[in-house]
């Protein structure tokens, strides 16, 4: 099976589990910048999948945004709504996992 779709971005569940693992590592919650050490979770992400820049940056037909800043973010809500992942408040709040999110990156990782 492909581990990309045809826009070039990983698959939905792969970009998830990758997603919650980031998290996990990271001690369990992130903002999704970290201005201070010039850390974005949109290029690490990018970065675990290998995109090239020409995906990395291209444009949604329907928001001024990258696409790709997008799909993580769509993928960040499907971790909400799968009971992985805590509400956050703001679009720059910070994201923390639920017990079972803790539960699932462990057994991603085999620990």
């Amino acid at each position: 099976m492909p581990k990309y779709s045809n826009t070039g971005f990983p698959k939905n569940a792969e970009a998830k589990s990758e997603l919650l693992v980031l998290i996990f590592q990271k001690g369990g919650s992130i903002s999704t910048t970290e201005k201070s050490i010039n850390w974005s979770v949109y290029e690490v992400m990018a970065d675990c999948f290998n995109l090239p820049e020409w995906v990395r940056n291209r444009k949604s037909d329907s928001d001024p945004r990258p696409a790709w800043r997008a799909f993580v973010g769509y993928r960040r809500k499907d971790l909400v709504t799968d009971g992985f992942l805590y509400p956050s408040k703001g679009r720059d709040g910070i994201r923390t996992l639920t017990q079972k999110g803790i539960e699932r990156a462990k057994r991603l990782l085999g620990i």
